[in-house]
């Protein structure tokens, strides 16, 4: 789990900075979501790094909506961009795309195995009591 979390830290960097760039050149990217996209991202990383220290199943959840939300944000801006025609996406776009449903993919898993296990355990104190 903990390599999934750095993984996930370099693709929020990349995110990042595809973002700055686009923040720097491209007048048509200018919507709230793209600030919004920013803290999140942020966020993120500070949630992952978080993660790796501690192994929280209320973390994990916290994770797990707002990556959610984040990718659905990020989805929806995308859509728009190349509904405005913006060009500035170039082949960013699919890599966002792909970043954006990864993301809930593997929080979501992560969040499942926490679930799973918290069941097993009580059923395994149901058994020894």
């Amino acid at each position: 789990m903990i390599l999934l979390n750095i993984i996930g830290i370099f693709f929020l960097i990349g995110a990042i900075h595809w973002l700055q760039r686009i923040t720097d050149t491209c007048e048509c990217s200018n919507d709230w979501r793209r600030t919004y996209l920013f803290y999140y991202y942020y966020l993120a990383i500070l949630l992952n790094i978080l993660a790796i220290q501690y192994q929280n199943k209320y973390l994990v959840g916290l994770m797990f909506a707002l990556t959610t939300a984040g990718a659905a944000i990020t989805l929806s801006y995308l859509v728009d961009m190349r509904k405005k025609q913006c060009t500035c996406l170039g082949n960013n776009e699919k890599i966002l795309f792909g970043i954006s449903i990864a993301q809930v993919i593997v929080t979501g898993g992560v969040a499942l195995a926490l679930v799973y296990s918290a069941y097993q355990g009580k059923k395994i104190n149901k058994i020894i009591k």
